[in-house]
């Protein structure tokens, strides 16, 4: 399996229950990706769920290393809602089976009183402190400073 292949194999929803679960891009590629290693097409019927059992009968066939490597791949995600949670983001449903670190980073942006929905939140990475180095080239000279005047005290 190409890397090409494997990236957008990848980028299909993790542990999909029903077909609804997949955009009409993602069924295209689970029916040429079936056919391809299967050697048949998805089956035709009229059941809620025939490309998520496509997809788990792809991942069955895969060898045991590539889909080891899904695995850990998939794990990556490091934000997860609480059991039972939907969010809703741009006009889309998200659940832990659809939700990116990516969406849930902007979700949690736009609405950061809905931290309570997720059970992990990765702490913010610290942003690179910036530093001006200025070289003794280009430092200004320092101003000289007046000596300050005795004081006149009584006698």
């Amino acid at each position: 399996m190409d890397q090409k292949t494997l990236d957008r194999l990848l980028s299909l929803p993790r542990n999909p229950r029903s077909d609804n679960d997949f955009s009409d891009s993602d069924k295209q590629f689970v029916d040429a990706l079936h056919r391809k290693v299967l050697g048949s097409p998805v089956r035709d019927c009229s059941c809620r769920n025939r490309y998520a059992d496509a997809y788990y009968e792809i991942m069955a066939a895969l060898p045991k290393e590539t889909r080891k490597l899904i695995k850990m791949s998939k794990q990556q995600n490091r934000y997860h809602l609480k059991g039972g949670y939907v969010i809703y983001h741009e006009g889309s449903h998200y659940t832990n089976v659809t939700l990116t670190d990516d969406i849930a980073k902007a979700y949690l942006e736009k609405h950061p009183d809905a931290a309570f929905q997720f059970d992990s939140i990765p702490e913010p990475e610290p942003e690179p402190e910036v530093t001006d180095t200025v070289t003794s080239e280009q430092a200004p000279e320092p101003e000289p400073q007046p000596e300050p005047e005795p004081k006149k005290g009584k006698k």
